[in-house]
């Protein structure tokens, strides 16, 4: 694979080297070699979500929606100075905060969340075929019949003191095992498990036709392995 095709790396932990985000193995891997600091970033990402697009079944980011956030915010700044205008409560410095806040506070809060966007990236991190039952993962230049699936791993651990959540898929090819680190959780998955609603790992893992599994590390244990 070139250089120029491989993601570059991302604080986000969604556009890291290929190479720091795919293990082999030469049989099955159990927990504790699954719980090494492969490909490790920030605690969270962007949200993400499953959605059909007739045959094909795509695990992508939620970007924001920088549009629609800058015009509730604007509409929120002017409801604010509206009401203080009405009700008497606004002075001279009230309305200088509000004319800096529509001018400058806004416009790099908006920026920042573009960043964010651009950041995460737009390509999906997998793509099923119905029809096929081939399964693409583009950020990893790869993809795999349905077949060779395994498992989709639920990674709970600590790296360097931070806790942070990691999505993996587990496949085999020809007696080989790889592990393959798909996105960063942005937190313990949809937060609904404890309510019994599946979280978007178990999702993908029913939709995909195999096991799901959650390993979670305490920090102690997680410093033993690294």
């Amino acid at each position: 694979m070139s250089e120029l095709s491989r993601p570059t790396p991302s604080l986000f932990g969604t556009q890291r080297a290929i190479e720091d985000r795919i293990k082999s193995f030469d049989r099955r891997p159990d927990d504790k070699e699954l719980g090494t600091d492969l490909g490790y970033g920030l605690m969270g990402t962007s949200s993400i979500h499953m959605k059909e697009y007739g045959q094909l079944l795509k695990v992508e980011p939620l970007q924001i929606p920088i549009k629609y956030v800058t015009i509730w915010m604007y509409f929120v700044l002017a409801l604010l100075a509206t009401i203080s205008f009405f009700v008497g409560m606004g002075d001279t410095l009230t309305y200088v905060m509000f004319v800096f806040a529509g001018l400058f506070i806004i416009p790099a809060m908006m920026t920042a969340l573009s960043w964010i966007n651009e950041q995460t990236g737009n390509e999906p991190y997998l793509v099923f075929d119905k029809s096929t039952g081939n399964v693409e993962l583009p950020r990893l230049s790869s993809s795999y019949s349905k077949d060779q699936l395994r498992e989709i791993i639920f990674l709970d651990r600590f790296v360097q003191d931070n806790r942070y959540w990691q999505v993996g898929l587990l496949v085999e090819e020809q007696g080989s095992w790889t592990y393959l680190h798909l996105f960063n959780e942005a937190g313990t998955g949809t937060g609904m498990g404890w309510m019994g609603v599946k979280e978007l790992y178990e999702n993908i893992g029913d939709e995909l036709g195999i096991e799901s599994r959650r390993l979670k590390f305490t920090r102690e244990a997680s410093k033993s392995l690294a």
